[in-house]
């Protein structure tokens, strides 16, 4: 499999359908999205019964509960979304960081299907992933404001944020991260630019 170049704007962009994998710790989750970001549907096989009695995520348990979950979970992604493996556009999935026995199993699954029909493989970070996670447009809807028609006796609201009115975070910006054992300060100046200030 190949790495995907940057898509243009355009309809070109709109027209893409990638799937995500993730599998970097103990829940099994795949999405389709459009190249535009839109989130077409998305399925997560939870571990959460798996681990409780232990405290904690054991690597082996959840590897082989990745193993047995990842080809139902893309399946129903895919159903969900009423696109066929034959439609995709490319295959995007967790590389890292995470648990490597997990990890394993995703990636396996991402390559199985870019060699069966022919198509890119997105390698994804992990935690830059997180970080540009409020670049989809599904974010700006879920916490967009709604709009209220004027009323005497309600005081109106200050016009809010850049963020919540829909638009991109610019570059520079500082994201705090805490996810598991990643838990980090990082300036991110552009896609796959990002310093870690503090962890």
């Amino acid at each position: 499999a190949r790495v995907v170049p940057p898509v243009p704007e355009g309809a070109g962009r709109r027209e893409m359908l990638v799937l995500g994998i993730e599998s970097s710790c103990d829940d099994t989750g795949a999405a389709v999205v459009r190249g535009d970001g839109t989130v077409l549907a998305e399925a997560i096989a939870s571990q959460v019964g798996v681990h409780e009695e232990w405290g904690g995520v054991v690597p082996k348990l959840a590897q082989q509960s990745h193993r047995a979950a990842i080809d139902g979970t893309v399946a129903e992604a895919l159903r969900r979304a009423a696109v066929s493996p034959a439609d995709l556009s490319a295959v995007a999935v967790t590389v890292g960081p995470g648990l490597a026995l997990c990890l394993d199993v995703g990636v396996r699954k991402a390559l199985s299907l870019c060699r069966e029909h022919r198509i890119p493989l997105v390698r994804v970070h992990h935690m830059e992933a997180h970080a540009l996670v409020t670049w989809l447009p599904s974010c700006h809807a879920h916490h967009a404001p709604r709009p209220h028609p004027p009323s005497a006796s309600v005081p109106q609201a200050p016009p809010p944020p850049p963020l919540l009115s829909g638009l991109l975070p610019p570059f520079p910006f500082l994201t705090l991260l805490v996810s598991g054992g990643h838990n980090m300060l990082v300036l991110s100046r552009a896609v796959g630019d990002h310093t870690v200030l503090g962890s």
